[in-house]
C-alpha cells in the first residue's frame, strides 16, 4: 500500500532543494507550513545503519532528510569527530553529548564505552528526542542515557529557538524571544546532583553558545580533565575562539579537526596531557 504521507514528504524535500537556502528557510519558518510538515511527518522515520550494522539509528524525514542523501552509512557524518571520539573513549568510561541532535555521535559514544559506561546524551528540542527515543528502544543494549534539556552556564530556563531551518535550534540570548520554554544545567550542577563518575570526553554542538556551556563545567575541567571535542560557530560567535584561551589556561593543548570545518564552523579536538595516548 502506498503511504501518501511518505511520498508527499519525499516530493516536498525534493521541490525544497530547488529553492535557494534564504527562501527556503523562510518558507519552512511559516508556522502553518510547518506545522502541516510536521503532522505528516509525526510518525515517519527513515534509518540508517553503521557501517558494520551494529547499530541502526531513526531519523525524522522532515528535520534529517539531507541525511538520507548525504551519508550511505553513519560514519559518513563529521567523520573527523567520530576518530577521535573512537580514539579517546574506552570501555567504562562515562562521557557526554552536548547538543546531541539525532544522535549520531551518542551511540557512536555508546558502542566505545560498552554496557559499564555511561553516555548523557542532553538535547532539548522535542523534534530530536522523539528520534533518540525511538533509537534507544531499538538498540537496548546501548548504554544512551536522554537528558531532555539545554546546557549551559546556569541552571534553570531558557527560551529555544530555531536556528536557520527546520533540523536545529539554539537557546535565546534575549530572554523575551518567542519560541519553546526548556530547562537549562550546568553540567557540574548535573554531575553533583548525579554523584557519578565525571566524564571522560564532552562532545559540545550548541549552534553558537558554546561558550556558556564550557562557563559552566569549570569544576568538572578542573577535576576530570576530559577531552573537549567542540564545534565553534565562529561566524554566529566570533568569541568562541576564546575557550581555546580558558582551555588552555588550565593545561589543554588545543588543535583542530580540519575535515570536518563546515560554512565558518570549526572543529577543536582540546586534550590535556593527562589523556594523550
Amino acid at each position: 500500500m502506498i503511504n501518501l504521507r511518505k511520498l508527499a514528504l519525499q516530493s516536498a524535500y525534493q521541490i525544497a532543494h530547488c529553492i535557494p537556502a534564504p527562501a527556503r528557510h523562510a518558507i519552512a519558518e511559516n508556522p502553518l507550513i510547518e506545522g502541516f510538515f510536521r503532522s505528516l511527518s509525526k510518525d515517519q522515520r527513515f534509518e540508517i545503519s553503521a557501517a558494520d550494522n551494529s547499530y541502526t539509528l531513526s531519523f525524522n524525514p522532515l528535520y534529517h532528510g539531507s541525511m538520507k542523501a548525504d551519508f550511505s552509512h553513519l560514519e559518513d557524518y563529521e567523520p573527523g569527530v567520530q576518530a577521535a571520539i573512537v580514539k579517546y573513549l574506552s570501555p567504562g568510561m562515562t562521557t557526554c553529548d552536548v547538543g546531541a541532535n539525532a544522535g549520531v555521535m551518542s551511540f557512536l559514544m555508546a558502542k566505545q564505552v560498552g554496557a559499564k559506561g555511561a553516555v548523557f546524551a542532553f538535547e532539548p528540542d522535542e523534534r530530536n528526542i522523539a528520534c533518540i527515543e525511538d533509537s534507544i528502544t531499538a538498540n537496548p543494549d546501548f548504554s544512551v542515557q536522554l537528558v531532555q534539556c539545554a546546557v549551559s552556564s546556569k541552571t534553570g530556563n531558557a527560551i529555544l529557538i530555531k536556528d536557520g531551518g527546520v533540523y536545529t535550534s539554539k537557546l535565546a540570548s534575549d530572554g523575551n524571544a518567542s519560541g519553546t520554554s526548556v530547562r537549562t544545567t550546568r553540567l557540574d550542577d548535573f554531575f553533583d546532583g548525579l554523584q557519578a563518575r565525571l566524564p571522560d570526553l564532552v562532545k559540545v554542538d550548541v549552534e553558537g553558545a558554546e561558550t556558556e556551556v564550557v562557563a559552566g563545567m569549570t569544576n568538572i575541567l578542573n577535576k576530570a580533565k576530559p577531552v573537549i571535542i567542540c564545534e565553534l560557530h565562529l561566524r554566529d560567535n566570533p568569541e568562541a575562539l576564546s575557550i581555546c584561551t580558558t582551555l588552555e589556561a588550565i593545561g589543554y593543548r588545543c588543535s583542530w579537526i580540519k575535515s570536518d570545518d563546515v560554512d565558518g564552523n570549526r572543529q577543536l579536538l582540546a586534550v590535556h596531557p593527562g589523556r594523550e595516548y
